[in-house]
């Protein structure tokens, strides 16, 4: 392998060899029968021919130096483009790892509106009632029944249970807050006008 050439060739100036300082140079050619001005005209072509051939080298040299740069650029790029496909492709494993785990964490959220209307949480009593298709006051859908089935909910414990008698005769064990019937309950023909209001819309949208 050729050695390196450390100074651009194409910056040099060519010495001055008809000049005193290049009388010993000179000196082989004057030898061999060359006057002075042959002497130093033979001695600048050589130096040329020479200069010109560096001057080819120089330029390889830089080619093969750009070569190489982008060679190792393009090798990081690709390498840094491995690195990122392989942290995406951790994380997308990690995020399905994680959806595994806690599927309810993603569940979407559907995008709808805020219910407009207000919301009826009747007695869970009366709710029963009517999934039976039994007979149910409207005291349970008034203002003041649907106050005391949310201030109900509070004061029963949610794991209480109560007996419950079915139609058959049979007995089974149901959630207090569901057997329950209200103490209060003011029968249809006692209420007002207000709140047969009240409770009629409300009825008809549970039923």
């Amino acid at each position: 392998m050729a050695a390196r050439i450390s100074v651009d060739p194409n910056t040099l100036v060519a010495p001055d060899f008809a000049h005193p300082d290049s009388a010993e140079i000179r000196q082989p050619l004057l030898a061999g029968g060359l006057t002075e001005e042959l002497a130093a005209a033979a001695l600048l072509t050589i130096w040329t021919v020479g200069n010109n051939k560096d001057k080819v080298r120089w330029q390889a040299q830089l080619d093969a130096d750009a070569a190489a740069a982008a060679q190792r650029l393009q090798a990081d790029a690709e390498a840094d483009a491995q690195r990122r496909d392989a942290d995406l492709l951790e994380a997308e494993q990690a995020r399905k790892d994680e959806v595994k785990r806690n599927r309810d964490k993603f569940i979407p959220i559907p995008l709808r509106p805020p219910p407009q209307s207000e919301l009826v949480l009747p007695a869970p009593f009366a709710l029963r009632k009517l999934e039976k298709g039994l007979y149910v006051e409207l005291y349970y859908f008034t203002n003041v029944g649907l106050n005391a089935a949310m201030a109900a909910i509070g004061q029963i414990d949610d794991e209480a249970v109560s007996m419950r008698t079915n139609e058959d005769g049979t007995t089974s064990w149901v959630p207090a807050n569901s057997a329950r019937d209200s103490k209060s309950v003011i029968d249809d023909i006692n209420l007002t006008w207000e709140q047969v209001r009240e409770a009629a819309p409300r009825l008809v949208a549970a039923m």
